[in-house]
């Protein structure tokens, strides 16, 4: 069973699953690695999940490049060792900036790519505000407790664009982005799905759009024997 919030301060109470004592088990969770993760260059532990990576940084590159300029300021939100950041390095984006909670991935980020910014902090703290013009989350929103009222810290730091690439068929996505961006004044501009198979198995047949006739991509053949049942999407939500 999943409680899906919508307000982002229903379940933060017994008996509730998703409570109070939850948020402290995702704090020491994504705060308190050994190594470095998620970095996908050659030599780097899930060097062989950088297929996958690609796949999924492009569908939201895609989506995004024709609205946020080089110069727009960047922000990708928990991080990691800013792999996904330097992606956009190599494109022509050079405001770019990266949080994350873990004091490890941080030290190797600005060690591997002294280019990009990166900050040391848990968002949704008012401490660890970064004001940016997009906002991109990279299988990351889940990480954030629900007592550091996760979409009041999104209102106060992003001016423009907030992106949301997650996988709608896991627990990605706790909390309603719809409702709770609307009532702070983002819209919907558009969303991307995509059939996604095993992070850890790269294949040829995965990332196919999944759309409906007479929109703006082809439809997904559902009746084949390799029909998907994960799908991947991106959020392009724009402050109105």
């Amino acid at each position: 069973m999943q409680v899906f919030s919508t307000d982002d301060k229903s379940y933060t109470k017994i008996p509730f699953l998703n409570n109070i004592f939850r948020d402290f088990t995702r704090i020491r969770q994504y705060s308190e690695h050994h190594q470095a993760f998620y970095d996908y260059d050659e030599g780097a532990e899930y060097h062989h999940r950088k297929e996958w990576a690609e796949k999924t940084f492009n569908l939201t590159f895609d989506l995004i490049k024709d609205y946020v300029g080089k110069n727009d300021r960047i922000l990708d939100v928990c991080c990691g060792t800013g792999w996904h950041l330097n992606q956009f390095l190599e494109r022509g984006y050079s405001n770019l900036i990266g949080i994350d909670a873990d004091p490890v991935q941080i030290d190797y980020a600005r060690k591997k790519r002294p280019r990009i910014k990166f900050v040391n902090g848990f968002f949704g703290k008012k401490k660890f505000d970064v004001d940016c013009d997009c906002m991109i989350w990279f299988d990351s929103i889940s990480r954030i407790p629900f007592h550091f009222r996760l979409f009041d810290a999104i209102d106060r730091s992003g001016a423009k664009f907030i992106v949301i690439n997650s996988q709608e068929t896991s627990n990605d996505l706790y909390r309603d982005p719809h409702y709770n961006l609307g009532k702070r004044g983002f819209m919907l501009l558009e969303k991307r799905t995509v059939t996604e198979d095993d992070k850890n198995v790269s294949g040829n047949d995965d990332f196919k759009p999944f759309g409906t006739i007479g929109m703006n991509r082809p439809p997904l053949d559902i009746s084949g024997p390799k029909t998907r049942r994960l799908f991947r999407s991106v959020y392009l939500f724009m402050r109105v």
